[in-house]
């Protein structure tokens, strides 16, 4: 058997060449190119023949754990590279690189076969947190796209040229358009051209960012050409670096509660020109005392509108009494200027002109002492101490 193993010995030692043309590696084979079918039919004693056997039964057996060693190794190698990216992998929190030689440790089969399974579980993890946050935006982009379209104002989204970029049904059927032809227009030609200046004033600064959002009260045109009264609140959605992206805008139809509103002021309009009838009346009271005889008491502050009213009145009552004697009693007038003066003078003259004979009546000391330093002229107006003298007066001239 020593012989055997020496003479293979002398024989030439297989090379890395052999091995890749089939040649059994350095280690695989025992004494050079010594095989077990060479034990077989040999000239051997039959227990050098089980020597031998038992000798290539352990290096069959270091082969084989040899190669199972080898595909473990190649296995977690390939594991590796599909779940980090080839040059630079993460290593308990720190990227390393990858690019220098592997040199081999010798590391536990199981110990990696663990760590694969823990790195599987928390991708499971991953997908699955992933697959609920997708279910949650679809979910969100589902009530948005029906709280959208079953809104019952309209909403609109348009562009910085005020193009739209997205509407809703609502939208449509309060301008009495169809969706295609609601598309070739712009809000603006939509938009009433006495509202256009402000409406565009707001929306430059809007686009700017000086403000983030407006509301309007304003008129639209619809397709028929009727008006429509329109609340708008437009919202400004903007990028990261703060450049103006679109617009985002609520309408709501106040068209009935802006002819409500309308019908309410012309009538509050019509109380107040009532109250300011009954209001001239009693400030300028016109009393008939007799026939053909017409008194008017005056009271307070003259100022140039009541003056005015105050000679509206006299006339009309001259011409709707068949007036021939008028008496305005200015006893308890406070203050006297040139402008009541002027406004007094021309109410005469004019009753004057009407046939009648005005009589000026109850003139006080410091009234008297004004129209003296104004140098009013009173040569075309009677004047009598009071109103009592004024009437005892006019129906003494009625009886002549």
């Amino acid at each position: 058997m020593q012989a055997l193993v020496s003479s293979g010995r002398a024989r030439r030692a297989p090379s890395a060449g052999d091995a890749g043309r089939g040649e059994a590696a350095p280690g695989t084979e025992y004494a050079g190119s010594f095989r077990r079918r060479d034990v077989h039919g040999g000239p051997f004693h039959p227990h050098a023949r089980q020597s031998c056997h038992r000798v290539f039964a352990t290096i069959e057996w270091r082969q084989t754990l040899d190669v199972h060693f080898r595909l473990g190794r190649h296995f977690l190698l390939a594991s590796s590279s599909a779940l980090h990216p080839p040059g630079r992998r993460e290593k308990e929190g720190r990227v390393v690189s990858m690019d220098r030689p592997f040199t081999h440790q010798p590391v536990s089969v199981e110990t990696n076969v663990d760590s694969l399974r823990q790195r599987l579980a928390d991708l499971k993890k991953q997908v699955d947190v992933q697959a609920e946050e997708i279910t949650r935006v679809r979910a969100d982009a589902l009530r948005y796209r029906r709280y959208f379209n079953l809104a019952q104002v309209g909403m609109a989204i348009t562009s910085p040229d005020t193009g739209w970029i997205e509407f809703n049904g609502r939208l449509c059927e309060q301008l009495g358009y169809a969706p295609e032809e609601l598309r070739t227009t712009t809000w603006v030609s939509l938009t009433h051209p006495e509202d256009v200046s402000l409406d565009m004033d707001l929306f430059a600064s809007l686009v700017k960012g000086e403000i983030q959002r407006y509301s309007l009260d304003k008129r639209f045109v619809r397709k028929n050409g009727s008006i429509m009264y329109g609340n708008i609140l437009l919202q400004g959605v903007y990028r990261d670096d703060g450049s103006f992206d679109h617009l985002f805008g609520f309408l709501h139809d106040i068209t009935e509660r802006w002819e409500g509103e309308r019908e309410r002021l012309a009538l509050k309009q019509e109380i107040i020109d009532a109250q300011k009838r009954a209001l001239r009346e009693l400030s300028t009271p016109l009393i008939p005392v007799a026939e053909h005889v017409l008194v008017m008491p005056l009271v307070g502050t003259i100022d140039n509108v009541r003056a005015q009213a105050v000679l509206e009145v006299l006339l009309d009552g001259v011409m709707r009494h068949n007036a021939r004697m008028t008496i305005l009693d200015v006893t308890g007038v406070e203050v006297v200027d040139m402008e009541v003066m002027n406004a007094l003078v021309q109410a005469a003259r004019a009753v004057n002109l009407l046939g009648a004979q005005a009589i000026l009546t109850g003139i006080q000391p410091r009234i008297a002492k004004t129209l003296v330093d104004l140098q009013a002229d009173l040569s075309t107006i009677m004047t009598l101490s009071t109103v009592r003298e004024g009437i005892s007066y006019a129906l003494g001239r009625q009886k002549t």
